[in-house]
């Protein structure tokens, strides 16, 4: 039986918390300070944050019961996406060249999106393929499960470079190969589905989730530790303990009680600076170098000072959070 549920000002102050999380990765907290910290924080921690936006989105997403609403849901994400993708257009615009081959590039910037943007894209999709398996949860689930455990294969094979990347005609350590709406999206996004449907933060004791929490917090470390010390290079994304602990992190703060009457002006603040902070990243970029933490620290706060503007500006026009 599906649960439909009103806002719960304690996920509002965990999406803060994400998008600061979000920031400090995108800046390389930590680097100049040590690389170890840098990777269990950078390559750990924050990685958490997109998959349980994702999963936040999914349990919202049980309020959407028919195709009317799903059009609407999704014409609301597309022009979010639009009008972001427009206001970054400084920065990827001039990469695009004028011939064939530039607007190829374009419409595959268009897809996958830009930088931080991929996740609206990504999540239209995933909210397709959720209201598709609306009526068959355990088929939805499978799928989910595999999906997800062929993003992790095609994440762990790509950085530790187990198939050379000619012998397969391109290579798989390429971001939008894994991290796409099929691969990452969809499996948190009806996680997060799953959990509003069963109702788990109102099934499950506190103490179980703590207990919960506490051996997929281990679980996930000991993978970032081994990620660490292994062959791995680059980036990491699909880690297969994220499956585990965003979804018992998200109930977590589902049954924490946070009692203000602000939670609406907290989420669309955590928006503001997801969105914006590779503006304020640019802004003090060039005085980045060899102060990677500091700077870290700066474009949190710079992006909170833009995001305050910019929810001003939505509460007139509506659009843009």
């Amino acid at each position: 039986m599906a649960f439909m549920h009103h806002r719960n000002t304690s996920l509002d102050f965990l999406k803060l918390i994400l998008s600061a999380f979000v920031v400090a990765l995108h800046a390389d907290f930590l680097i100049d300070y040590s690389p170890i910290l840098n990777h269990f924080t950078v390559q750990g921690l924050f990685r958490v944050a997109v998959p349980t936006f994702f999963i936040i989105s999914g349990y919202h997403f049980i309020n959407v019961t028919n195709i009317d609403q799903l059009y609407i849901w999704c014409k609301r994400i597309f022009l979010l996406y639009i009008i972001w993708l427009l206001i970054y257009a400084p920065f990827w615009f001039s990469t695009i060249s004028h011939d064939f081959n530039g607007l190829k590039r374009m419409f595959f910037l268009f897809i996958t999106g830009y930088h931080h943007l991929w996740y609206l894209p990504a999540m239209i999709g995933s909210g397709c393929l959720a209201f598709y398996f609306r009526g068959n949860v355990f088929l939805g689930s499978l799928a989910s499960a595999i999906l997800f455990i062929v993003g992790v294969v095609i994440q762990y094979v790509g950085n530790y470079k187990l198939v050379l990347s000619h012998s397969i005609f391109f290579d798989l350590d390429v971001n939008f190969l894994h991290r796409n709406f099929a691969l990452f999206g969809f499996p948190f996004f009806y996680f997060g589905y799953l959990i509003s449907y069963y109702g788990i933060p109102f099934r499950l004791k506190k103490s179980t989730v703590y207990l919960l929490l506490c051996l997929a917090l281990t679980a996930y470390f000991f993978e970032v530790f081994i990620n660490y010390f292994g062959a791995s290079v680059g980036g990491f994304d699909n880690y297969l303990m994220l499956f585990f602990l965003c979804p018992i992190l998200f109930v977590f703060f589902c049954q924490v009680e946070i009692n203000v009457g602000f939670g609406k002006a907290v989420s669309l603040l955590a928006a503001g600076v997801y969105f914006v902070h590779p503006y304020a990243i640019w802004f003090f970029g060039k005085i980045a170098e060899g102060r990677e933490t500091v700077f870290s620290i700066y474009a949190f706060v710079f992006s909170m000072f833009l995001s305050i503007f910019i929810v001003k500006i939505n509460n007139k026009v509506r659009c843009i959070l």
